[in-house]
């Protein structure tokens, strides 16, 4: 390492988590303290943003210091607030104070941003008839995925900060307006919709018999049927497209 990496790697460290006596360089203790305030409060600032319903349900003096220990020991290698918010995830799903609940619920928020921030999708054709997605190789939209939880983190709130463990699939996506949504999936729709995700250029008749395998206790024109309108419904709303 060279020298002026050395005093960066210093300076950078003291920032985060300063030892007793004096800063690197001999630089002023006060304007380090500064410094290291206006860093700190910056990186709140974007997880603040990214968690805001996490924040809301959790103590005040808990959440100031996790975002210390944050701020202090893990290891950051982006500048950019969504990377940061994604490594908060990371960091806390490294906890082992936090319940399950907790940690699901912030990865639900993290999708919620990650959804919003992408960057508009033009090369995927909407699905307009029904002879159109009979004809089509089929892909999930772009900016739409699916999050697998053991509880219902879409109901967390201030208002209802706990809640019964229950499995819950949850699609959130980018409607025609360009907001982000969700939609509380069933077992069958989700599994549905993960094939088309896993499974591009895939035809209906591909989704259809691999439903139908799924679901061998049924009849296979009764779920052919089924997946066939449900096919049609998440077309009808963007989320499954012609790649």
């Amino acid at each position: 390492m060279s020298d002026f990496s050395q005093i960066q790697q210093q300076f950078m460290d003291h920032i985060r988590a300063p030892e007793p006596g004096s800063p690197p360089l001999q630089l002023e203790a006060r304007r380090m303290d500064i410094y290291r305030e206006l860093m700190f409060n910056n990186v709140c600032g974007f997880i603040n943003s990214g968690y805001p319903v996490l924040k809301s349900i959790t103590d005040e003096l808990v959440w100031q210091q996790r975002l210390r220990t944050f701020f202090a020991e893990y290891d950051c290698h982006s500048p950019l607030f969504v990377d940061i918010s994604a490594a908060f995830l990371h960091f806390l799903q490294q906890q082992p104070d936090l319940l399950l609940w907790e940690v699901e619920l912030a990865h639900y928020e993290q999708l919620e941003l990650k959804i919003d921030i992408l960057a508009e999708v033009t090369d995927q054709t909407a699905i307009t008839e029904a002879e159109q997605l009979l004809s089509a190789s089929l892909c999930l939209y772009r900016a739409a995925e699916i999050g697998k939880y053991g509880y219902p983190v879409h109901q967390i709130g201030v208002d209802n900060p706990q809640v019964e463990a229950q499995p819950t699939y949850l699609l959130v996506y980018r409607n025609a307006e360009d907001d982000v949504a969700f939609m509380e999936l069933n077992p069958m729709t989700a599994q549905l919709v993960g094939y088309v995700q896993q499974h591009p250029g895939c035809s209906a008749q591909q989704v259809a018999e691999a439903m139908i395998t799924a679901m061998p206790e049924l009849e296979p024109e009764v779920v052919a049927q089924g997946a066939g309108q449900l096919m049609l419904q998440m077309a009808g709303q963007g989320i499954i497209r012609q790649q």
